[in-house]
């Protein structure tokens, strides 16, 4: 039986094989933009991730604020004229979910690369210094991992 198997695998390929294939593009594109990360700051590389918060936020702010405008609306009107804008609120709060995986998708890459150059000066780090966010501040009250030196964060 496993010998039909090989065979058939060997003319057609295997899962892995194609799923290899697939995902090779995206890789080269991390390793292309891993590759331009290791001269920048620490707070321009925190920066690159607030950039791309703000493209997704950029990318749906038309629909978020055709779903505030409904619901203004939807405030005076009768019961039934309600049930219609709130269909088309949830038609378009599918629409953001789609646009944001869309996004998401496109931004793969440098996400990804981010998170890579992070852990890697994490690891070749003993501290990282970045100037203090109020995120740190926060953070700095709670947790051990980070300390505050006047306009400096220290992990």
């Amino acid at each position: 039986m496993s010998g039909i198997f090989n065979l058939v695998s060997k003319l057609f390929g295997n899962k892995y094989d194609k799923d290899v294939k697939d995902i090779h593009p995206i890789l080269d594109k991390i390793h292309q933009e891993f590759d331009q990360l290791h001269t920048i700051s620490h707070d321009d590389l925190r920066n690159k991730t607030k950039l791309l918060q703000e493209e997704i936020s950029a990318d749906i702010q038309t629909e978020k604020d055709n779903i505030h405008s409904l619901k203004e609306k939807s405030n005076h009107t009768d019961v039934n004229e309600r049930e219609e804008i709130y269909k088309e609120i949830d038609r378009i709060e599918k629409d953001i979910i789609a646009k944001i995986e869309e996004k998401l998708n496109d931004i793969l890459p440098q996400a990804f690369a981010i998170v890579k150059e992070t852990a890697r000066r994490f690891t070749d780090n003993d501290s990282l210094e970045v100037l203090a966010s109020e995120n740190d501040k926060e953070l700095a009250a709670k947790k051990d991992f980070i300390s505050i030196d006047g306009d400096k964060a220290v992990y």
